[in-house]
């Protein structure tokens, strides 16, 4: 066979031609009562890290493995031992002109999944790669949420799975999809139980996506390294999932084999070149490659790919499988954007501040969310200028509300820097950025609702709470009469969190306030060495005590967004 050369830049009127090829291959529209408008295809591919060389063997295959998903054409395509030198080559790079990328943060997987006993020997796990990533196409799908979980950091963080909540942009129907990779040695029974238990932790994650999301059925598939009929797959069956290769309406003849078919190997060139599974190893129960769904999925087609060049660029076939989503639309429910400062921002999984914005997820009814777009140290000049806002308002939709919480930030102007970044007057310029902030989000359909800000749990000698007021005479409860006056101005609705806060803090008296907030986690202070003094921002049981203030005063008052609360 001869080596075929590939360019790796590849021109957008070749990647267009691909494109357009592809979709020829694509199945006939479906219509039916309850059905979405067309078909979609979800491939699941095992693309081979060769760990037995240097580069993983990735060169020589790039240009036919991209070929070969180009082919395919998926809607979804849920991709295994996608190491760090195919994320180097620029298959990657080509395939995001057309795909978007689920990769997930796989420092917070680690994060997450707690230490590894091989910490102890000062070794750590590999953070390069996320190696199970969910490519699904921008055209026909909208991302909606994603995640990523490592099933065991101290065996091997190449297992784990990446998941996506995506939306039929032709439709508007809502599904779940994943790209997994189980745990792989076959020798001792409890390898079987370490695959079953991979099982459970993809289905607590669908369990939690569904309570935030509503009851949307799942699709999603991998190298699960087990045939049908093992703990792990009954596992799924018996939790109501079905296998598309035993339950597809039509299976091609090509699929009547096994999905891995061993080693490509290599010629003197470095070619590789791969065949079928052997007689006597080729039969279906054998595969280790299954795409799983749940009612209101329905299967089509089950089809393997076994051309030529895609034997000679991984040691699994991809497993192709049409479907349709029967089940009725979820409906639309608004999105709750959130604006503002470090008050209300997210934080990383293990920081000691928490969001009390974030904190109301509990509070909120199914299907709807929490789009977060809050920044630590903004003021509203700095959030617009910066170019945050622009990208929060690009993201309203019709129906959304969009939370505005600032002022912290807006009132220090005792450094150059504060007064040109941060400094915005709340007699005007502050004003004029409320005005402009409840403009545009009224424009796109959005519901703005303005929010003071919280007060700072400062106390004096004697334990009473005060706000600290400047040289200027400027201080917190400046800007929470501005906030207020905004919105009787703009005839927004509005929260007064800077008195409900202040109300709660008075009703606990000091000791008991100051647990709410960082000053009393015993973190260090990294600019001093010495334990903090933040009484600014909340720990967890803060965010979620505000959070509840919020809730209550908004379900008390019958507020328009109310709605979006259980």
């Amino acid at each position: 066979m001869k080596k075929t050369i590939v360019n790796e830049k590849l021109t957008k009127h070749l990647l267009a031609a691909l494109c357009a090829a592809a979709t020829a291959l694509a199945v006939p529209s479906v219509r039916g009562e309850g059905a979405s408008p067309e078909p979609m295809r979800m491939l699941t591919f095992n693309i081979y890290s060769d760990w037995h060389v240097k580069d993983g063997g990735v060169k020589p295959r790039e240009g036919g493995m991209e070929r070969t998903i180009l082919k395919i054409n998926p809607d979804i395509a849920a991709l295994q031992e996608v190491s760090g030198h195919w994320w180097a080559s620029p298959m990657f790079e080509h395939l995001a002109a057309i795909y978007g990328i689920v990769r997930g943060d796989m420092a917070d997987a680690l994060r997450r999944a707690g230490p590894s006993p091989s910490a102890k020997d000062g070794k750590k796990p590999s953070e390069s790669a996320s190696h199970t990533p969910l490519l699904y196409r921008k055209d026909r799908l909208a991302l909606l949420d994603s995640g990523f979980d490592i099933f065991h950091v101290s065996l091997d963080t190449s297992k784990g799975v990446t998941w996506a909540v995506l939306e039929d942009k032709r439709s508007g129907r809502r599904f779940i999809s994943f790209s997994t990779h189980f745990w792989f040695k076959h020798k001792l029974k409890e390898d079987d139980a370490l695959r079953e238990l991979n099982v459970r932790s993809i289905l607590r994650r669908v369990a939690e996506i569904r309570r935030k999301w509503g009851d949307i059925p799942v699709i999603g598939g991998g190298d699960l390294n087990c045939n049908p009929g093992a703990l792990a797959l009954e596992t799924f069956r018996r939790e109501g999932y079905a296998n598309a290769m035993e339950v597809a309406a039509e299976k091609t003849a090509r699929s009547a084999t096994r999905t891995y078919h061993g080693y490509p190997k290599t010629d003197e060139n470095g070619v590789y070149h791969g065949t079928v599974a052997p007689p006597g190893m080729d039969k279906p129960e054998q595969s280790i490659d299954h795409i799983f769904f749940t009612d209101g999925i329905r299967a089509l087609r089950y089809d393997l790919d076994l051309d030529q060049e895609t034997l000679d660029v991984s040691d699994h076939s991809p497993v192709v499988v049409d479907f349709l989503i029967v089940c009725a639309p979820v409906p639309k429910t608004p999105t709750l954007i959130v604006v503002g400062d470090s008050l209300t921002a997210d934080r990383a999984t293990n920081a000691v501040a928490a969001s009390w914005a974030r904190a109301l997820e509990k509070y909120m009814k199914p299907g709807c969310t929490i789009d977060n777009h809050a920044k630590g140290g903004a003021s509203t000049k700095s959030f617009f200028v910066s170019g945050r806002w622009a990208n929060a308002v690009k993201a309203v939709k019709p129906g959304d509300y969009v939370l505005i919480q600032f002022g912290g930030n807006d009132q220090k102007w005792h450094t150059q820097f504060y007064l040109e970044k941060r400094f915005a007057d709340h007699k005007t310029t502050f004003r004029d950025y409320i005005r402009q902030f409840v403009k545009e989000v009224r424009a796109k359909g959005g519901k703005p609702i303005l929010v003071s800000e919280n007060v700072r749990g400062t106390f004096d000698e004697n334990g009473k709470l005060f706000d600290k007021v400047d040289e200027k005479g400027i201080s917190l409860a400046c800007y929470a009469t501005a906030m207020r006056e905004m919105a009787e101005e703009l005839k927004t609705e509005f929260v007064d969190m800077n008195k409900l806060t202040h109300d709660l803090l008075v009703k606990l008296g000091k000791e008991e306030s100051l647990k709410l907030y960082v000053i009393s986690s015993g973190k260090i202070d990294p600019k001093t060495g010495k334990p903090s003094t933040d009484t600014n921002h909340t720990v967890k049981a803060g965010a979620e005590a505000y959070a509840k203030l919020f809730y209550e005063d908004v379900k008390k008052r019958n507020l328009e967004i109310a709605e979006i609360f259980n």
